[in-house]
C-alpha cells in the first residue's frame, strides 16, 4: 500500500506540472489580449494614459512598451505605477540603492541633536540603506514608508535586524502619511523622494510638518525637471509652511557626483524651541 501511494504521488507530479503550465499560458494569453486592447484604446484616444493605467494588470511600463504617448510629467497614478514596479531587470532597480553608503553617512551628519529614543520617519525608504545606517548609529524607533514590494524584500534580506525592529509601511506615501499622528516623530526626512511627487501630491509637504514635533530634513534635486522629476525650491516650500530653515547645503555634489543639483536642508517645525544657529 505504501509503495502504491508513492507511485500515485509520482504519477500526479507530471499532471500538476501540466496544470501549472496551462495556468501560466492562460495568464500570458490573457495579458497579451489585454495589452492589444489597451493599445487600441490608446490609439483611439478613448482614455487618457492615467485612466488606462488604472486598469487591472496594466502598469506604466506596459503603456511605454505599447507606444502610448505619456504626458511630459507623470500624474500621481503613473508615478505610483512606475515606482511600485521597479525590479532588478528595470531602470532604477531597488538593489542598486544598496551601495552609496557615503550618502547615508552624510545624512546622519546633518541630523540635529536628538535624544536616544527619538522617533524617526523616512519617506520612501527603498531598500532601507538610510534606516540601517541610523539603526547602526543607535537610532530607535525607526519607521519607513515604501511603495515597492521588491525593495522591501531586499530590505528584510539584507538588513534582517532592521526588518524586525523597524516599522515598515508598504504603499504610497500619500496614503500612509495622513494616518500618522500629529507630532508622532522627532524627525521626518527624505532623500531623492519629494522630487518625484507629482503636483497632485504636494499636500505631503504639509503632512510632513504636521507629523514632526521637531525637525524636517530634505536632500532633494532642486534643478531637474522631467517626466518623473518636479523642480521645486524646498526652502520656499517649508518656509512657506512656517518652518525655520537651519541648514541649506548646496554643495551635495562633493558627497556624490550623482548629487549634482541637490540641496540638503534642515528645518525646525513651527512651535519647536531649539538653540541651534542657522548655517
Amino acid at each position: 500500500m505504501v509503495l502504491f501511494a508513492g507511485q500515485a504521488r509520482q504519477g500526479c507530479r507530471p499532471m500538476k506540472r501540466m496544470v501549472d503550465q496551462a495556468k501560466v499560458a492562460a495568464r500570458q494569453r490573457s495579458r497579451s489580449l489585454l495589452r492589444r486592447l489597451v493599445a487600441s484604446i490608446g490609439r483611439l484616444g478613448i482614455l487618457p494614459p492615467d485612466l488606462i493605467c488604472a486598469l487591472p494588470g496594466i502598469e506604466v511600463d506596459d503603456l511605454r512598451a505599447i507606444g502610448i504617448d505619456l504626458p511630459s510629467q507623470y500624474s500621481r497614478r503613473l508615478a505610483w505605477s512606475y515606482w511600485r514596479t521597479r525590479n532588478e531587470r528595470s531602470e532604477n532597480a531597488p538593489g542598486s540603492y544598496l551601495g552609496a553608503v557615503a550618502r547615508s553617512a552624510y545624512l546622519v551628519s546633518l541630523i540635529p541633536p536628538l535624544p536616544p529614543s527619538a522617533a524617526i520617519l523616512e519617506l520612501g525608504c527603498n531598500v532601507g540603506r538610510n534606516l540601517e545606517h541610523l539603526r547602526a548609529n543607535g537610532c530607535s524607533p525607526l519607521t519607513g514608508i515604501e511603495i515597492n514590494p521588491q525593495a522591501l524584500e531586499i530590505l528584510r534580506r539584507e538588513y534582517p535586524e532592521l526588518g524586525t525592529s523597524a516599522r515598515i509601511l508598504e504603499g504610497p506615501i500619500e496614503h500612509h502619511i495622513r494616518r500618522l499622528a500629529k507630532g508622532e516623530f522627532d524627525l521626518v526626512f527624505t532623500m531623492a523622494v519629494l522630487e518625484h511627487l507629482s503636483t497632485q501630491s504636494e499636500f505631503v509637504f504639509r503632512e510632513m510638518v504636521r507629523v514632526s514635533s521637531k525637525y524636517v530634513l530634505t536632500i532633494e534635486d532642486e534643478e531637474t525637471q522631467g517626466r518623473r522629476h518636479f523642480r521645486r525650491d524646498y526652502g520656499q516650500v517649508f518656509r512657506g509652511l512656517g518652518c525655520e530653515e537651519l541648514v541649506a547645503d548646496r554643495d551635495c555634489e562633493r558627497i556624490d557626483l550623482a548629487f549634482r543639483g541637490y540641496v540638503a536642508r534642515v528645518f525646525s517645525v513651527p512651535g519647536h524651541r531649539h538653540d541651534l544657529v542657522p548655517s
